[in-house]
């Protein structure tokens, strides 16, 4: 026997750094209180299935802080952002495949996790203390009733867990519903706290359809994100976001300034510094795109949220490596706008009164068009005079593509 620590809802950092050492703690979720550990912390993931008594085959959860963490641990498809867009923070349960960073212990050796984001603050804050996920299934003994309290915990856990965090009592007290992703259509395998109604009307013929916009300079990217616009889509600017993140993010310019020492002065991120530490060193651009990545989808997912809240269904992603990024999972289609070089070429010059010799150089800095015509779902290939005239031929395309992939018609692949 142990002594259980009883944390409050303002001890979130005592609570993920017992998490980190190794240590099991009862956490407060919207549905039910959850028994969490550090998934990578195989001994502590053992000793959940020890202290709840529960069978070594049966595979846990994992509690999230963030949307944009299933990402990381997830085969991501485009109907699981759709319902966490709609449902998260929220009792929803979502079945994906793993990646290699989720251990064997915690899916008991299957290539599927249920993943949740719960809809509870002090939930969420002891997660992202403790790295972003945590296994926890409910903090019972297995074949008891799931607890809503701390006291409930502590009636079948006391002296067997490291710590409990109180935060009351649970406001759901019913278990999250539960929908597998991993075939070809949706199927529930748990009815809880969100209905199957719920679910497939997110899922159904008015469902948000996200697309990536991609292709090379001079070749009409600009054009085609009007005309989803003009159809009522949230186009996303991916570059502008990231660039005011770094003018308005405290968070990220910390994060920034804590990996390359020297770049905040002034409460500014000096960009020259960090690009001339970047652009030299593979390993330095990769934590770049890693620790910016996560602040920029978190703002993509506000701006999605608040678009959708006004009635919006079609969503657009502008941005730099699309095809190799972590946007890409979320599209129901990338489409490619291509050109042919010469055209490019004028296009461009025009645009920046640039020499011919300096739109050529950059040009040969980008992939070609055979590059996006071969990864790209559609292609579009814009070589008209007249930029309406590929507008409207771009409002056609799209209006077409939507409908298929409303309808289930649509298959990725060129087109």
């Amino acid at each position: 026997m142990i002594k259980t620590q009883r944390l409050t809802r303002d001890d979130a950092d005592k609570a993920a750094e017992i998490l980190r050492g190794g240590g099991i703690v009862a956490i407060p979720t919207d549905t039910v209180y959850g028994l969490a550990a550090v998934p990578e912390l195989e001994k502590a993931v053992e000793r959940i299935y020890r202290v709840k008594g529960r069978d070594s085959g049966k595979a846990l959860i994992l509690l999230i802080s963030d949307p944009d963490v299933m990402e990381r641990i997830c085969c991501t498809v485009p109907d699981a952002y759709r319902l966490a867009q709609e449902f998260w923070p929220g009792a929803l349960t979502v079945i994906l495949k793993k990646k290699r960073s989720v251990p064997d212990s915690v899916t008991s050796g299957g290539d599927t996790v249920g993943v949740r984001c719960p809809d509870s603050p002090v939930a969420r804050s002891i997660i992202r203390l403790a790295g972003g996920a945590v296994a926890a299934p409910s903090a019972n003994i297995s074949g008891e009733s799931p607890p809503t309290s701390a006291g409930e915990v502590l009636e079948q856990l006391d002296g067997l867990i490291d710590a409990v965090v109180d935060a009351g009592t649970c406001e759901c007290g019913i278990p999250s519903t539960i929908v597998d992703l991993t075939g070809n259509r949706p199927e529930i395998l748990r009815q809880g706290a969100v209905t199957a109604e719920q679910i497939f009307r997110a899922l159904g013929e008015n469902k948000t359809v996200r697309l990536g916009v991609t292709g090379p300079t001079g070749a009409g990217k600009t054009t085609a994100l009007k005309a989803l616009e003009q159809m009522g889509a949230l186009a996303v600017d991916c570059d502008k976001v990231y660039h005011s993140l770094l003018e308005e993010d405290d968070e990220l310019k910390a994060a920034l300034n804590e990996r390359f020492a020297g770049i905040l002065r002034s409460g500014r991120i000096d960009t020259k510094e960090l690009g001339r530490i970047v652009f030299a060193d593979k390993a330095a651009l990769e934590d770049l795109n890693r620790i910016t990545g996560r602040f920029v989808v978190r703002r993509i997912d506000r701006m999605e949220k608040e678009y959708l809240a006004r009635g919006g269904s079609i969503i657009a992603y502008d941005a730099i490596r699309l095809l190799e990024g972590y946007l890409r999972n979320r599209c129901d289609a990338v489409i490619g706008i291509i050109a042919p070089k010469d055209v490019r070429e004028k296009r461009i010059m025009k645009r920046e009164g640039i020499s011919r010799e300096y739109a050529a150089m950059r040009i040969a800095a980008q992939p070609d068009e055979a590059y996006y015509a071969e990864r790209c779902d559609v292609v579009i290939e814009s070589n008209k005079e007249n930029p309406e005239e590929f507008r409207a031929e771009c409002a056609r395309r799209f209006e077409s593509l939507i409908a298929d992939i409303r309808s289930g018609g649509f298959k990725p692949g060129k087109r």
